[in-house]
């Protein structure tokens, strides 16, 4: 009985998604809501098809609904992304960025409130390029 239950933790706890290091990526962020995203841009993380984590000094509340701006260093355009606050980690004080911050998706569609399957598309190809390079 415990070997299935240990199975099945592994299993459950995999990613379904590679997270992909992107260099030179930022994020601007704000919580929905706001009238317009700051001029901040905070290190890119990871990113994923289920979601994100970027790097800054003050973090969104844990359940927040957030809007996010991806500016990918080989795209031209910005991306934005759609989802909710999951995880928030201190640091530590004597780093230059102190919170790590992790954000779930909301579906990709094609549907106003949700994210855009042209976003789905770039970070497939995003994979393809940096999956070898991925956590």
């Amino acid at each position: 009985m415990d070997f299935v239950l240990k199975d099945l933790g592994r299993k459950l706890g995999r990613r379904a998604f590679k997270r992909l290091t992107i260099p030179g990526a930022v994020v601007s962020w704000m919580l929905d809501g706001q009238e317009s995203f700051p001029d901040a841009r905070w290190p890119l993380s990871d990113i994923s098809r289920a979601g994100l984590s970027f790097l800054t000094n003050e973090p969104p509340a844990i359940g927040s609904a957030v809007s996010l701006r991806i500016f990918l260093p080989q795209n031209k355009e910005t991306l934005e992304l759609h989802g909710s606050v999951v995880y928030s980690i201190a640091r530590g004080p004597r780093l230059t960025y102190r919170y790590r911050v992790g954000v779930e998706s909301k579906a990709f569609a094609q549907l106003e409130a949700e994210n855009s399957s042209q976003l789905l598309k770039i970070i497939e190809a995003s994979e393809r390029k940096y999956g070898k390079r991925s956590k």
